[in-house]
């Protein structure tokens, strides 16, 4: 009864200092826009047949790239398929902070 009580107060303790969820996120989706700060893209939520903007933070350290080249992100790209590898943290309200480490841009399409 005793180690019940102890085991009670220790999982009591270190659930209260708990960290929210982290780790990392592979995102798909639709360019909608971009700035300095952040990019906008629309995904397919497969769960509930929807879809919904998501936004992800950029900084400096950000890669842009086309295949293993790297580039800069324009107008030109949206409205284009991209890929995104980001960090992502858990507030305790449930809401996600996205934050972009690689942004992976099509290819441009050749005209014939």
């Amino acid at each position: 009864m005793q180690m019940m009580l102890l085991l009670t107060a220790f999982l009591a303790l270190t659930s209260a200092g708990a960290h929210p969820g982290h780790g990392s996120a592979l995102l798909v989706g639709t360019l909608v826009s971009f700035n300095t700060d952040a990019v906008t893209i629309e995904v397919r939520d497969l769960a509930s047949l929807t879809t919904k903007r998501i936004r992800v933070l950029v900084s400096a350290d950000t890669k842009y790239r086309q295949g293993k080249e790297r580039v800069q992100i324009s107008e030109s790209h949206v409205g284009s398929r991209i890929e995104i590898l980001a960090d992502y943290e858990e507030g305790p309200r449930g809401d996600t902070t996205y934050s972009a480490t690689e942004i992976k841009l099509p290819k441009p399409k050749v005209k014939r």
